[in-house]
Parts: C-alpha cells; structure tokens; sequence
C-alpha cells in the first residue's frame, strides 16, 4: 500500500445496517491507494462487519473493534489516533465522500491548504420519515448545491468564530471543520496533545470546529460538496426530521457524556436538542482553553422557542431566561408564537403551494434536490454522472 495521503474516518455503533452499505460503497467508487477507510466500531457485536471485511478483501480498509462499552468520545478518540493520512476527514455511519474527493485534495496540496471546508450535500436514505415530505424532504433524495466549482477562498478562524458566537452558536456555519471537513493530521493531533482527547463536549462535531479555530488563525474553503450526509431513520438527522430529536437533559441519549449533566452551562436550558447540546460543547471547549466565551444567549434562546415553541417550559426554568428583561422576554414568547403558527399554516399548504415557497426561501433558493436515489450506490453514480467534466479524465 502507498503511502496514505488521506484517511476517511468512521466511528460507529450498532449500526451494519448502514455502515456496511456505506463503505462498500466508498471502496468501490474511489480506487485511489492513498486512501484509507478507518473504522472504530463500539457495537455489541461484530459478526456481520468481519464477514463483510473478510468478502471485500480490500487492504484500505482497516476495520477496529472494541467490545466494551467505552462511550462516544473514546470511540471517536480512537478512530483518529487509528488513522495514518497526512490529511483526515471524519463522517458518520451512514455518509458519503464524493467520488472525486482525491482530486480536490490533489488541488488542497498544490495549494498548501491546511483545512478545507465546503458546503456538504445531503442524502436522504430510503428509511427516512418526514413530517410532511414535501420538494427537498422526501426519502431516497439528494440536496445538494445548484452551481458547484473549485474556486477557494481564505478565511479567517477568528471573524467565523465570532460570527457563530453571535448567532447563539447553533450552527457550525462556516467554521474549520473535521467532520465533514478536511485538515491535515499534525492540525488535528495538536488538539489531543493539549487535552488528551480530540472531542472535549457533547457534539463531536462542533467540539472540533471549535478546537480547530483555536489551532488555526486561517483555513479554505471552496465551493464543492465534497462531502454528502447521510440522513437514516436511526440518525440524529433522521430524528430531527420526525420531531424526535428533543427531550428533558435527564432523559437525553445514553451517548451523551457520563459528566454532561453534571458540567451543564446554567445558562442554557436543561434540554437536549441540537441547539443547546451545541451550545454545551462550545461551552465546554471554550472552559478548557481557558477562555472567555462571549455567546449570544438571547439568540440560543430565540432559535429554541422557533424550533418548538413547547420547549418554553424548560425555557421559563433558566435563570438567565428568568431575568430578561420583562419587553425583551415577552417579545420573543409573543414573537415566536406567532412564527410556530405561520410555520404551521405554511406546513398545512397544499404540496404544490409549499415547493413554491421553500424553492425561494434563502437557504434552499441555492439548492437543487434529486429524487429517486434508492441507494448509497446510487448516489455515488448520480454524483460520477455531475462533476466528470470539472476534473480531468
């Protein structure tokens, strides 16, 4: 095996399901020998893995296992140290890498690229249930960007960091990313060498974007989807899109940190969704560098109430909350109720009427969505078929 250039990283857990359909996938779509495909599995079992490990005969993938329960983070933790590449990129279980990830990392090297982030696409699995499927929410769908190309820009660690403080931190937006990002391993390994761990909170996700931001002062990004996530019924995606992916802090996953509770920033709600967990790690990232962490909690705060207005009871236990001013909190009750009820209404249109709108609504205006991709495999051909013509033969 040459030497590897770039490791595809997959920590996972009771999840063949989808695993194995993945990274068959990944194999056989991208040929390159200087990639490597890890796998860090935490499952009760392996049987079904070592039988698809041992059929595929394929020396890039280097399959580890770990019968005892060791939690997320040490799953994730070992993963990365697993890995050999010069340059990392981590994906879920049930994601995807374009099939022309290795010429874009041909592009990053010339370049001298450190950490390249991009806008990733999305791939709805057939298994997935919507609320209302509607144009871009179906199952067996792709969204994905409507004019990809390979221009880069620089940008700076600290005006994104700043910019996602400002927002409440509930999105990644446009941080330096390892998950669906990616970086080059000395980066990475700097993380580990401060903390003894590369994942310091809740959300692997944003706990390494933040790291990153902290390691970095400037890092790329260019306008490809170099990378696809993947969306299955038993995701956190696939929860999200049902209306399951909220809960009491008490009763959130078992995934979750043991000490997660126990560290929990009193002032964001005892609640678990996306929101606040991200919140949490930002804030548990932020404590162990030793730094003063200026969040917009008003805005963490806002976006919680939009996201499901029956989520103010936890809202009306947070001190912070509490004492708002009296205009400035009643305001934002009155304001989000009224927005839960035209989202409603929008929700309750006809299909025809609801495409119409959302095909103009910011985010999605950029957006094109595929229908009728049964399959990962599938979906690795649709994305062959698109971009053949933006890289050499």
């Amino acid at each position: 095996m040459s030497e590897v250039l770039l490791s595809v990283i997959i920590p996972t857990k009771n999840r063949h399901k989808v695993l194995i359909p993945t990274i068959k996938t990944l194999s056989k779509n991208i040929s390159d020998s200087r990639v490597e495909f890890v796998i860090q599995d935490n499952s009760n079992d392996n049987i079904e893995m070592l039988e698809y490990q041992k059929q595929a005969n394929d020396s890039r993938i280097r399959y580890f296992y770990d019968s005892e329960d060791i939690g997320l983070k040490k799953n994730f933790d070992y993963a990365l140290i697993h890995s050999c590449g010069k340059y990392l990129i981590l994906i879920g279980d049930d994601d995807l890498v374009n099939p022309y990830i290795m010429d874009v990392l041909d592009h990053a090297v010339k370049s001298e690229i450190e950490c390249l982030i991009y806008p990733r696409a999305t791939y709805y699995w057939p298994d997935v249930v919507f609320q209302k499927e509607v144009e871009f929410f179906a199952p067996a769908s792709i969204q994905i960007i409507k004019n990809a190309d390979l221009n880069i820009q620089k940008l700076s660690s600290a005006e994104e960091l700043q910019y996602v403080l400002s927002m409440g931190g509930i999105y990644l937006y446009k941080l330096p990313a390892l998950y669906h990002g990616i970086v080059k391993k000395e980066i990475v390994d700097a993380i580990y060498k401060k903390h003894g761990t590369y994942i310091l909170g809740p959300s692997p996700d944003i706990c390494l974007a933040i790291s990153l931001a902290f390691e970095l002062d400037f890092y790329h990004y260019i306008n490809f989807p170099v990378s696809i996530a993947g969306a299955s019924y038993d995701s956190a995606a696939g929860m999200g899109r049902r209306g399951e992916h909220s809960a009491a802090l008490e009763n959130a996953p078992k995934w979750l940190p043991k000490d997660t509770i126990a560290n929990w920033d009193i002032k964001i709600p005892r609640l678990w969704n996306g929101f606040t967990v991200y919140a949490q790690s930002i804030f548990i990232v932020f404590k162990h560098n030793n730094r003063v962490l200026n969040l917009n909690y008003f805005k963490l705060y806002d976006k919680i109430l939009y996201g499901n207005f029956k989520d103010i009871i936890f809202l009306k236990k947070t001190f912070s909350f509490k004492s708002l001013d009296f205009l400035r909190k009643n305001w934002m009750i009155i304001k989000n109720r009224a927005l839960n009820i035209i989202k409603a209404f929008v929700l309750s249109l006809p299909d025809f009427m609801f495409s119409f709108i959302i095909k103009r609504y910011g985010y999605f205006a950029d957006l094109k969505h595929i229908k009728n991709i049964d399959n990962v495999e599938s979906c690795m051909q649709w994305l062959k078929a698109e971009y053949k013509n933006k890289f050499r033969a």
